[in-house]
């Protein structure tokens, strides 16, 4: 028999079937209250601070500045009483580098995982009790609830989906998931056909109900965050959280996007989702050394509402964009980045001047340099000497000691150029030095040195220029120009008698897609209005006063 002291201290005391159920539909209602503008207030600002580590990795400061909530659960703990309070989500992978800690720096305990996803299955399984239909009478009214639904939802909850399992449906990826576990097993629903059918006809019932589906979604792809606080309700707090996540960099599907993108000419585009989870959104930028930040732009992710647009410009190491509390929509922020004029980049530029100037002066100079008389040949080894020195310089640029990899990685092209303009100074030094008297002065070979030096100092120069950041008068007519093109297409609609149904939010395939620092969101790729959104509070409310 385990003894008290041998228990898990995080879990809560003594707690029943029925408050379990209930502590989980309270968290799912208060985490939809908090985005829901007619609900409670409880969350006032949540401020992200987005780092990049490097060309695989970023690292989340997140802070969330909260009043303790009436009706947060209470549980006892160790003799204590700790309110449960659900502070943001998470999007389901290796926890790495995480860190949790109150307004005064003190380290914050966080309440079992297997806990929260217990109070959050049961929720869910008391929840999908009230959408389904009641059961007819008779001898099978006990079986109306498939048993097998049960495993289901728990596996929703508990189970850490595979990359390509997390955008399918959170039924058939369980399923599959369940079946290979079992290896060949007997089939784990274990009750014949009936049972199967019924199986079925819940889950297309659940799905039809797009606010419960909604939070399956989420809850299929997320951790939902819950901190313990000895604290009353009215109590302000300030929680941080620290985490790293992982990223892909991925570079634009159209080959010229690259191509000038790699070249410096065009600004890099990094995607990520923000608000919808209450409060006021802050999102901080910090570019890593040698890297600028262009322009953050966040659009509401649904189309129609471009007049709600939010712009920070930057040109800095360090941008800031704010998304106001009234605004309770998902919003996708388009990241622009470059690389820094002043530094690897300007000195590379200026090489690459001096480079085509004295091939180009060596071409002019043919006759004196591979003259045969004794001062052309000092001549001729004082600038084999100098293409040397300068062979010496570019070969330091392209390995750029030190350098932030994410900053290499944005100038890919750029860095070929200084190998080509290297290797066209490696021409000359080798045509100096293995020039001899009985042979004409190599003229082809010099004029196609100095055209190439001088086509990528041209190049270099572009790069050293571009891109300039969009400017307010071209975002304000650009966004006049879509107004227009939105209600021409409306009045064509309507003329044609076409119901325009409202598309589902897409981010811009030509970015890097960021993952948002409050996991995924149901409106991240499905239309989600505030009119949604008090639905699904009120459903939750619902769930909570229904009893078997």
């Amino acid at each position: 028999m385990t003894s008290a002291s041998e228990r898990d201290k995080t879990a809560p005391d003594g707690e029943s079937a029925d408050e379990t159920a209930q502590t989980g539909l309270a968290l799912l209602r208060l985490s939809a209250e908090a985005a829901d503008p007619a609900a409670q207030d409880w969350v006032h600002r949540r401020v992200e601070q987005l780092e990049f580590l490097d060309t695989r990795a970023v690292r989340w400061q997140v802070s969330v500045d909260f009043t303790v909530p009436e009706g947060s659960p209470v549980i006892p703990v160790g003799g204590q009483d700790f309110r449960l309070v659900p502070l943001t989500s998470w999007e389901k992978g290796a926890l790495v580098a995480f860190d949790l800690r109150d307004e005064g720096g003190n380290v914050m305990w966080l309440p079992n995982s297997e806990n929260t996803a217990r109070q959050l299955k049961a929720a869910l399984i008391q929840w999908a009790r009230v959408i389904l239909p009641d059961p007819p009478p008779g001898p099978d009214a006990t079986n109306s609830f498939p048993a097998s639904l049960d495993s289901l939802l728990e596996g929703i909850v508990s189970y850490l989906p595979p990359e390509h399992f997390k955008k399918t449906d959170p039924f058939d990826a369980v399923a599959e998931l369940m079946k290979a576990k079992a290896s060949g097993a007997a089939d784990t629903g274990g009750a014949g056909a009936g049972a199967d059918h019924k199986l079925e006809d819940a889950k297309e019932r659940l799905r039809e109900n797009d606010v419960f589906f909604s939070q399956l979604k989420e809850l299929w792809r997320n951790f939902l965050i819950v901190t313990a606080v000895a604290d009353i309700p009215g109590t302000r707090r300030v929680v941080k959280l620290t985490f790293e996540s992982e990223v892909t960099f991925r570079r634009p599907s159209a080959w010229f996007r690259r191509l000038l993108q790699s070249l410096g000419w065009r600004s890099w585009r990094l995607d990520v989702f923000i608000g919808g989870r209450g409060g006021s959104y802050h999102l901080e930028v910090a570019a890593p050394a040698g890297v600028d930040i262009v322009q953050i732009s966040a659009r509401p992710a649904v189309h129609g509402h471009e007049d709600e647009e939010f712009t920070a410009y930057g040109g800095t190491p360090h941008v800031h964009v704010r998304v106001p509390a009234r605004h309770r929509e998902r919003y996708r922020a388009t990241i622009r980045v470059r690389v820094s004029r002043p530094g690897w980049l300007t000195t590379s530029w200026l090489a690459g001047l001096v480079i085509a100037v004295v091939l180009l002066r060596g071409r002019l100079n043919l006759p004196v340099l591979f003259s045969t008389s004794r001062g052309a040949v000092g001549e001729a080894g004082t600038a084999a000497t100098l293409l040397l020195a300068l062979l010496a310089v570019f070969a330091t640029m392209l390995v750029s000691p030190g350098g932030h990899p994410l900053a290499s990685r944005l100038l890919l092209v750029t860095r070929s150029l200084i190998l080509v303009d290297s290797a066209a100074v490696l021409y000359g030094v080798g045509s100096l030095l293995l020039h001899n008297s009985q042979q004409p002065p190599p003229a082809t070979l010099w004029s196609a040195l100095a055209w190439v030096s001088g086509i990528v100092a041209v190049l270099l120069t572009f790069s050293r220029l571009l891109p300039i950041g969009p400017r307010r008068k071209d975002l304000q007519a650009r966004r006049i120009l879509t107004r227009i093109k939105d209600a021409s297409d409306n009045i064509v609609a309507r003329v044609r008698a076409r119901k325009i149904s409202e598309p589902s939010p897409q981010l811009d395939q030509g970015a890097l897609n960021i993952p948002a620092a409050d996991g995924y969101h149901y409106g991240d790729d499905h239309p989600w209005s505030p009119g949604h959104q008090a639905r699904l509070v009120n459903d939750l409310r619902n769930a909570g006063e229904f009893r078997d």
